[in-house]
């Protein structure tokens, strides 16, 4: 009975091995293959899946150990653990962010290997807005009080010490000259009703009632309430699908809702996003707002408590899902963006 239980047993393994070999159980070596044919089996690699179903592709590429997001923690083999039972469960959105958080700690970026294809509405973006980018009002209707000097706006995300830099001297040559930079303006004119764009892009702007008065560093633009300036729509100055950067220096003359930078198609649930001081929401007087038709609008909040009469620094930076806001140089929130939120 033994011999014939150990040759049926046989039997049923090359059976199983020839139905693999016509159609494989997984496609675990198909997917080791390919990144090692895109040398990227050097990067860090995470298992948006459960360990359990990513593992053999770690076994292909010959790591030591690949990082898994549900259990925040790297591994060679599965632990089943409580751990380990509660991860499983564990939303793609929160996955994602673990994700984000690991790849922003290390500055490098990761390789994601999920099971299936990862839902577009779980990673948002800035929207392709056909309209001009307006300093100072957005939505035709929140304008902006107080002055701004210093505009930068860059298609890369800022170093810390680039943000000093600005923070320090303003908007430097070297920012002006650098390919991603797509909008530079000092407002040093003081006079005439067009101020320059020291970048490579030239995107002027015509002002729309804003008053010339002295800045931070030389001259500055005012605004009543009523007053913006217009810096027409190039295609340079679209934001979807890139990392970016927005850089200036405000002093608030009041404490309304009040937009610093804009393009937003009108209003209502059209694409848009702006900068925008919002001191309607507690602790959280920097907002970024991103729309578009058809989804939950998108707030990203930092607290900020200004006073008014002083200059202060405002800077936000995307990186990846992150949105990074720096006050007078100081970082003061750090969000990653996989899903929609509202304040």
């Amino acid at each position: 009975m033994l011999i014939i239980l150990f040759g049926l047993h046989s039997v049923g393994g090359l059976v199983a091995a020839s139905l693999e070999y016509k159609h494989p159980f997984s496609q675990g070596k198909s997917v080791a293959q390919f990144i090692k044919e895109s040398k990227a089996d050097n990067m860090l690699i995470a298992g948006a899946a459960p360990d359990d179903l990513t593992l053999e592709v770690l076994g292909y590429l010959e790591k030591d150990q690949f990082y898994y997001p549900r259990t925040k923690r790297f591994g060679s083999y599965g632990i089943w653990d409580m751990k380990w039972r509660h991860g499983r469960s564990t939303p793609m959105s929160e996955v994602l962010q673990e994700i984000q958080r690991l790849s922003d700690e290390r500055d490098e970026d990761v390789i994601v290997i999920s099971a299936r294809p990862v839902e577009k509405i779980i990673l948002p973006n800035i929207p392709d807005v056909i309209a001009p980018l307006e300093i100072g009002r957005a939505e035709d209707e929140n304008y902006f009080t107080g002055s701004i000097d210093e505009l930068l706006m860059t298609k890369r995300s800022l170093t810390q010490e680039e943000i000093l830099k600005h923070f320090d001297s303003g908007i430097v040559e070297t920012m002006t000259v650098d390919p991603e930079t797509v909008l530079a303006m000092s407002f040093g004119e003081g006079e005439g009703d067009t101020t320059i764009d020291l970048s490579n892009y030239s995107n002027h702007g015509v002002l729309k009632g804003a008053k010339w008065e002295n800045g931070k560093f030389n001259k500055s633009l005012m605004f009543d309430g009523t007053a913006w300036v217009d810096v027409g729509n190039d295609e340079s100055l679209d934001l979807n699908g890139t990392n970016f950067t927005i850089a200036l220096w405000v002093n608030l003359r009041g404490k309304p809702n009040a937009a610093f930078v804009a393009k937003d198609e009108g209003l209502g649930e059209r694409n848009k996003w702006f900068l925008i001081y919002n001191p309607s929401v507690k602790d959280s007087n920097i907002a970024f707002h991103i729309n578009q038709p058809g989804k939950e609008g998108i707030w990203i909040n930092a607290p900020w408590h200004g006073e008014t009469f002083r200059w202060y620094q405002i800077v936000l930076v995307k990186k990846g899902y992150s949105y990074i806001f720096y006050v007078d140089g100081k970082e003061v929130n750090n969000i990653s963006i996989t899903t929609a939120n509202t304040p």
